[in-house]
């Protein structure tokens, strides 16, 4: 995976051997073998390293069709709060049960097929409510000696992790890898293939459509809640990367 992105799915990734480490919200995640991480792909997120002849499963699910689960609101609020959920590597049926959804996605999927999915996999999900991990992308970097290009490109992630909901100009971003705000720029595009500001920008949307999702609050008030501070820049920024406008948005989930 070349860059950061996002899409509007649930995301679930099981790791059958080896590992997978991602950077999502600032923090890296790792999930081992053996675990099943649930995460809302609306989050910027990477994946920025893999264990070799690492074997996975990803399957992605559209979130309506998770919301209407009605799942423990615990595990939701911390699913759309940017927080990665695992379980503990514990469950040896999930193998048997992915190679299970896999077959009957090998061939165009039948309504029937889709359907038996779904309700197995709240299922599933249901059951990871009962014992399941956060990992939040929260928490200050903890000092690094020797800090290589990695390690500040992780630091400018924290940090807008940190504080995009306040103005945050690139400049800001830049002192907190300790870097000029020229070459802090060039280097988190060189290395994860988005613009400082389109990763700011990110972060708020992705914000906005959890609000928007799990409250009733105004979208004048959730366009200041996430950061912006210009009603036609939020809508322009919000429509770009969702195809609706907020209002729409909530309406249709």
């Amino acid at each position: 995976m070349a860059t950061f992105h996002r899409h509007r799915e649930i995301e679930l990734n099981l790791v059958l051997r080896g590992s997978l480490t991602y950077l999502i919200g600032g923090r890296r995640l790792t999930v081992a073998a053996g675990q099943l991480a649930l995460l809302w792909a609306a989050m910027p997120h990477r994946l920025m390293s893999s264990d070799h002849q690492t074997d996975v499963f990803w399957l992605t699910v559209p979130l309506g069709d998770v919301l209407r689960w009605h799942l423990p609101p615990q595990l939701v609020q911390a699913m759309l709060g940017g927080q990665a959920v695992h379980s503990e590597p514990t469950d040896a049926s999930d193998q048997g049960r992915f190679e299970g959804w896999a077959d009957l996605l090998k061939h165009p999927a039948s309504a029937e097929a889709r359907r038996i999915i779904l309700l197995e996999l709240e299922a599933r999900l249901r059951r990871l409510a009962l014992n399941w991990t956060a990992s939040p992308p929260t928490g200050k970097p903890k000092p690094l000696p020797g800090i290589g290009a990695a390690d500040h490109v992780e630091r400018m992630a924290a940090c807008v992790a940190e504080r995009y909901q306040q103005p945050l100009k690139v400049a800001e971003i830049a002192a907190a890898a300790g870097l000029h705000p020229h070459y802090a720029t060039t280097l988190f595009r060189a290395a994860l293939g988005v613009g400082l500001s389109e990763y700011l920008t990110q972060s708020r949307i992705a914000h906005a459509q959890r609000l928007l999702l799990t409250t009733d609050l105004p979208v004048l008030d959730i366009m200041h809640e996430v950061g912006f501070r210009s009603t036609s820049r939020f809508h322009e920024a919000f429509v770009q990367a969702c195809g609706v406008a907020p209002r729409a948005f909530r309406q249709r989930a």
